[in-house]
């Protein structure tokens, strides 16, 4: 309110000036800023030094009001520069001050070289107005102290609002609610500067006009700019420190204007100072220049050197690797040996999960830290992948490069504590030597590869590379490049095995099998895709092309006239998919299918990996009216308590024990205790892998309630599955051996 009266004031009252108005308010308007900028302070922490530097300024500002209204005013004539001129121009070093800071530790680190910018600005504009005023205003004041120290003004002012504009360079030059206002205060401070300098030099200069609410609103705007929070901006922006691509024209723009006034002041012998101003710029340019050829060297220094260093550990990252690798080899004696041990933590995901992120980084640097202590001076380590790790040795043989990754298993496997708790951590490693395995870098760490998932395979912790390894990873990779194109592209070929009721000899459902046919293997079976298919992820897309298939031949079947049970494998991972059960609720529904219906087969090995995430799974499945199957039982590692805890309908019982009745009557004992249990928890019994009469007469006479194997039915493709349920002599064969089994039991 008070800056508005003293703005009013200047357009209602007669020019000139008043020791109320232009004294008293005037005085009073530029120091009540300092109310919001003393309340920030007090307020918060954040950026109180660039706020206590802006608010030093402000004061100094009305210090020089002061002087000059209860001093200098007073003296005739009235001295030019003046004592209250002093405290003006120091207000602009605690203005710089604080826009430094503010824009430094709120937006980013902003490099020196941008910040010179607003000298060379400064400096140059300085000479072009020095070009235009000087002779006008040393005409009207005779002193030409007095001139420099009239056009200083403006000139700080366009220092001020570049250096201002050139802090934002991290942000894009979007600035933010204080930052704008603070550009509007600096610019009325440059308007006001301008034009009083001109009215001087025309000798047109009166006080108690609109032209003094210049300052008094500049001050204001300062002072406002306090008052927003930073934080009420609409929404964060992407910060960066590299410098903005339209910066470096600034000195390219003003050096090129301070050589032509340099140019014009020759020619027509202009005054001494505009030609200072302007070699004071271009020195300026010239040292902008060379500070940035200097930050662009070192940027792309430490660019090449953050390129091949790993972020969270300090190690050399995969580029790292390779490089030194490479001159590794070069640095060979003769008869020497590089050897590369490549080493993955078992079991990092389900540390991180449980333990969560942190705690797993907390890991990996000091797992990184171990393995950099045990090598010290004999190797080099990367870290050249989430959990992975590979170190190059000189060695002498195959067996030294052995030893090393021994030595780095036992180190590993020392106990680490890590939030709170202490965990041993295990690995596995892959061990390849040039020239043994290979004669490029690449061709080793493909090699170590393979050694490595040998090891996690079959449980060991090292491994040596092994020709015949790398062979079934060739095929592996070659399968699989395959079978991502069949599971997309839903190529895989489904055959359905009939299950036999042994109580009443009728076909009670089929099951359905996954087959493909490869145009080089010929027909697979899922042993030899699916556990591939787990180990690259796409068993989830795998198991919804066969759900897709077999609920759609079972809606066939039941528009035919054939109602009978649909069983689908699938894999333990598929447990973990909480995408499954609206998958199967939705394709039932789309057939218009009842949920029990359908069946589905799990193994008991998918009962022990994550229990709580596949009981939840299942009881999903299980809530929709869906049969549950457990797959294989007998020879998998669930407990008999997950029985309890689970909901299962049935128990599929393992053909190894089956097809064993002919040779081993322990098997006979399994199948009746498997039967004896299934009946107290009241779930129905399956025997597989029924593949002659004598079979068929044991599990029948045992108890069990439904049969499958070839020598009750073979699986059928969908075309020889419906002529076998359209034959009835077929389907009365199928039942008539239950009979015949019976008679010999």
């Amino acid at each position: 309110m008070v800056v508005l009266v003293y703005v009013g004031s200047t357009v209602v009252v007669r020019p000139g000036y008043t020791s109320f108005w232009d004294g008293w308010v005037g005085n009073v308007a530029s120091i009540v800023p300092l109310v919001p900028i003393a309340l920030r302070i007090r307020s918060t922490k954040h950026l109180r030094g660039a706020w206590i530097a802006m608010a030093t300024g402000i004061a100094l500002f009305n210090a020089g009001n002061l002087i000059y209204l209860w001093h200098d005013q007073n003296l005739n004539p009235i001295p030019s520069p003046a004592p209250s001129d002093a405290a003006y121009l120091a207000s602009y070093v605690f203005f710089a001050i604080g826009i430094v800071m503010l824009t430094q530790r709120h937006f980013g680190a902003v490099r020196i070289s941008t910040r010179l910018d607003g000298a060379i600005t400064g400096l140059a504009i300085g000479s072009a107005a020095g070009m235009l005023w000087f002779d006008s205003v040393l005409k009207v004041s005779g002193r030409p102290l007095q001139v420099v120290v009239g056009m200083a003004y403006p000139l700080l002012d366009m220092v001020l609002l570049v250096i201002l504009i050139s802090g934002l360079a991290p942000l894009r030059y979007r600035p933010n609610a204080p930052t704008s206002l603070l550009m509007l205060g600096m610019t009325a401070f440059v308007i006001g500067d301008v034009v009083y300098l001109n009215e001087v030099a025309a000798n047109t200069y009166v006080q108690g006009t609109l032209l003094d609410s210049t300052w008094v609103i500049g001050i204001w705007l300062m002072g406002v700019a306090a008052w927003p929070r930073d934080e009420r901006r609409e929404a964060p922006r992407t910060r960066t420190t590299s410098l903005p691509r339209g910066l470096s024209s600034i000195p390219i723009i003003f050096g090129s204007l301070s050589v032509l006034v340099l140019v014009i002041s020759l020619v027509h012998h202009t005054s001494g100072v505009t030609s200072l101003l302007a070699l004071s710029a271009l020195c300026l340019v010239i040292v902008r220049m060379a500070m940035t050829l200097r930050e662009v060297r070192g940027a792309e220094e430490e660019s090449f050197r953050s390129a091949r260093i790993d972020v969270l550990t300090g190690l050399g990252n995969r580029r790292a690797f390779f490089e030194s690798g490479d001159g590794r080899f070069e640095a060979l004696d003769d008869g020497r040996r590089l050897g590369i041990v490549l080493v993955d933590l078992d079991g990092f995901k389900e540390i991180n999960d449980s333990l969560g992120h942190a705690s797993g980084d907390e890991l990996l640097q000091i797992v990184s830290r171990r393995f950099e202590n045990a090598n010290e001076g004999r190797g080099e380590i990367s870290r050249i992948g989430g959990d992975e790790f590979a170190c190059t040795f000189d060695v002498g043989s195959v067996a030294e490069a052995v030893a090393i990754g021994n030595e780095m298993a036992q180190m590993i496997a020392t106990p680490i504590a890590i939030g709170g708790m202490t965990i041993r951590v295990s690995a596995s490693m892959g061990i390849a030597v040039y020239p043994d395995h290979g004669s490029v870098l690449s061709d080793l760490l493909r090699c170590a590869d393979i050694a490595m998932y040998e090891a996690k395979q079959s449980r060991m912790v090292v491994r040596l590379y092994r020709p015949e390894g790398d062979a079934r990873t060739r095929d592996e990779l070659a399968l699989l490049d395959d079978l991502r194109t069949v599971v997309w592209e839903r190529e895989l070929v489904l055959h359905f095995q009939p299950t036999l009721d042994l109580r009443t000899s009728q076909i009670r459902g089929v099951e359905a099998l996954a087959r493909w046919r490869h145009p080089s293997f010929g027909l697979l079976y899922p042993n030899d895709f699916v556990p591939l298919a787990e180990r690259t992820g796409l068993i989830h897309v795998l198991t919804k092309a066969v759900l897709h298939r077999a609920i759609d031949e079972l809606a066939q079947l039941h528009r035919t006239g054939y109602e009978l049970q649909m069983s689908v494998n699938i894999s333990r991972y598929d447990l973990l998919d909480d995408e499954l059960p609206d998958l199967i609720a939705g394709l039932l529904a789309r057939h218009g299918l009842e949920a029990r219906w359908l069946t589905l087969e799990i193994t008991e090995s998918s009962l022990v990996e994550e229990p709580a995430h596949s009981k939840q799974c299942i009881e999903r499945i299980r809530a929709q009216g869906v049969q549950i199957s457990i797959d294989d039982f007998g020879v998998g590692y669930s407990s008999m308590s997950q029985l309890l805890q689970l909901s299962v309908d049935e128990l599929k019982i393992d053909k190894s024990f089956v097809l064993a009745l002919g040779t081993d009557d322990r098997a006979r004992a399994v199948i009746s205790a498997t039967i004896e249990l299934a009946r107290a928890l009241k779930l129905t019994v399956v025997a597989e892998g029924i593949e002659n009469v004598h079979s068929l007469a044991v599990v029948s006479a045992l108890g069990v309630d439904l049969g499958q194997g070839y020598f009750v039915a073979v699986p059928f493709s969908s075309r020889q599955l419906a002529e076998f349920l359209a034959n009835p002599d077929a389907v009365s064969a199928a039942g008539a051996k239950i009979s015949r089994a019976a008679l010999r039991g």
